[in-house]
């Protein structure tokens, strides 16, 4: 992506209406790169994500084998 901007507005939609988003590290590719996840849920469940987020860093640590 050329721009910070383009980073932002994939994202922008769940802000503006609300809606809780994270990410989290997922492992690594073959040629080492980090690997993210992107975990979307409903309304006012920032806890459930909060845990599955916990839940998959401890499945899938860093420097594990490549994805």
């Amino acid at each position: 992506m050329d721009s910070y901007i383009y980073w932002v507005a994939s994202t922008m939609i769940f802000s503006l209406f609300g809606i809780p988003a994270l990410s989290t590290p997922a492992g690594l590719t073959e040629d080492g790169l980090p690997v993210g996840l992107q975990i979307v849920g409903n309304r006012f469940a920032e806890a459930t994500l909060t845990a599955l987020a916990k839940e998959v860093q401890a499945q899938i640590s860093i420097g594990s084998a490549p994805i």
